[in-house]
């Protein structure tokens, strides 16, 4: 019925003369289309990612105008009401002008009503993602890498002396870098055990070297071509393990508000201003499966908290980096699909716009791509190497950030990232470099192959 009635429509559309052309993936959440008869036209994504893609719809390609003189309008609105547009494009008057009157009448009303009110209502409960590429560098990548994901545990910048070890640093990128990688994904507080600089339970700064620390490692490399995806902490920092000094003020940050902005005001921000626009950062992740220190999923041996704090840290540290760095990217990583979609048995995505609004109440505090982790255990109904992207229907790009290279993932086949780039998604990371059993030359050969069948899609291009 949807397929017909929307096929329909686009009949209709398309009868005008109109210039023709693929919807651009700029236009990411909404068109509206100003200087018409009928004013405005909302079309959500829907038509361009379902409909252009239908078969029953007869279209082998979406064709649709080719706008003249487009302004770009950017603004996050929440997922969760139905008028929301995360992005708006609006086709100025000055090129409705050049169109004629014969050809805007050839376009029904009633046909442009239908499009309006049907998306407007589906908004809400059909969201699709715009892209299977990270933009970064101007340019859409598929990132192409791996987790480091540490030298030394919490403490490759901070006050130690003797980190970060840059021959170590370099060596790897340089690897990276001569196999076709694009991508590292590099741990930083971790654990909280020596950044951020505390007093008691309050955090008093981002602690000595650490921004110039992580500085030098990020210009390193840029030097060799590779972005990094900078992990803030991981679900150690309520390992009792490390002992109570570092849970309870990890907890601390996570559970009361003045703690949390402490955090946020005196190490994240600073952080953030102090590396603003360096272009080897990718993203900033807040957490390494925060799930594993939750009450809800959290693991035998780690301190839990609730659901809803994990939400409203998120939110609020997401927030924060966006005020201070508008063309920074937030991202967070899953430890499986069960929290990361709304599709398939059990499965709930708590990192929606909507929810993590709801969380922590800061309408800047969404991610701008997801990361979900994979290993054996967890199954095939939560795979990616099984399911295409498309079918966890999420309104962002997903990267696959941590599976074991093969033969370590029996899942996952002799060419995960070849699996990956086909079914999908935006970028293959592996777990990790060093690991004691770490796989090198498996996780080099992947990366070379991708370099060689898709170069365009992984190289970075560094602008002269």
């Amino acid at each position: 019925m949807w397929g017909s009635a929307f096929a329909g429509i686009f009949a209709t559309l398309r009868r005008s003369a109109f210039h023709y052309g693929r919807l651009s993936p700029l236009l990411r959440k909404t068109v509206a289309v100003s200087g018409f008869p009928w004013r405005m036209v909302v079309l959500h994504t829907f038509l361009s990612h379902i409909i252009c893609r239908l078969p029953e719809a007869g279209l082998e390609a979406c064709h649709f105008f080719k706008f003249g003189d487009i302004v770009m309008k950017k603004r996050r609105l929440l997922e969760a009401r139905p008028e929301a547009c995360a992005e708006t494009i609006i086709v100025s008057r000055s090129w409705a002008r050049s169109v004629s009157r014969s050809e805007a009448r050839s376009v029904s009303r009633s046909a442009a009503r239908s499009v309006c009110v049907m998306l407007c209502m589906a908004m809400p409960t059909i969201s699709f993602a715009t892209s299977n590429r990270i933009h970064y560098n101007n340019q859409d990548l598929f990132l192409n890498g791996s987790n480091l994901a540490w030298q030394n545990f919490a403490d490759d910048i901070g006050p130690d002396p003797n980190t970060p070890d840059m021959n170590f640093f370099d060596d790897v990128f340089s690897k990276f870098a001569a196999n076709g990688g694009n991508c590292m994904r590099l741990w930083l507080h971790t654990n909280g055990r020596y950044t951020p600089e505390w007093s008691g339970y309050t955090v008093t700064g981002p602690g000595t070297n650490t921004i110039a620390d992580l500085k030098t490692i990020l210009d390193d490399a840029w030097s060799h071509k590779v972005g990094v995806i900078c992990c803030l902490w991981s679900f150690d920092m309520l390992r009792p393990q490390y002992g109570s000094t570092i849970t309870d003020r990890a907890k601390t940050i996570l559970t009361d508000d003045p703690c949390q902005q402490s955090y946020i005001d005196n190490c994240l921000i600073p952080m953030v201003q102090g590396l603003k626009g360096h272009p080897a950062i990718i993203a900033w992740e807040i957490f390494n499966e925060p799930e594993g220190m939750t009450t809800e999923f959290g693991w035998k041996d780690v301190n839990r908290v609730p659901m809803a704090s994990i939400q409203k840290f998120i939110n609020r540290c997401a927030g924060a980096i966006h005020r201070t760095d508008p063309n920074a990217k937030v991202t967070n990583g899953a430890v499986t699909f069960a929290t990361t979609a709304d599709v398939g048995s059990g499965n709930k995505n708590y990192y929606t716009d909507a929810r993590l609004i709801t969380a922590g109440g800061d309408p800047n505090g969404y991610l701008d791509f997801y990361t979900v982790h994979f290993y054996d255990w967890v199954g095939t109904p939560r795979s990616p190497f099984t399911h295409p992207c498309s079918y966890w229907k999420l309104d962002k790009p997903l990267v696959v950030a941590e599976f074991l290279p093969p033969p370590g993932c029996k899942g996952c086949g002799t060419t995960p990232y070849e699996t990956l780039y086909k079914n999908g998604y935006a970028g293959a990371l592996t777990w990790a470099w060093t690991e004691r059993d770490s796989n090198h030359p498996a996780i080099l050969g992947q990366m070379k192959a991708m370099r060689t069948a898709h170069q365009s899609d992984v190289e970075i291009i560094k602008k002269q």
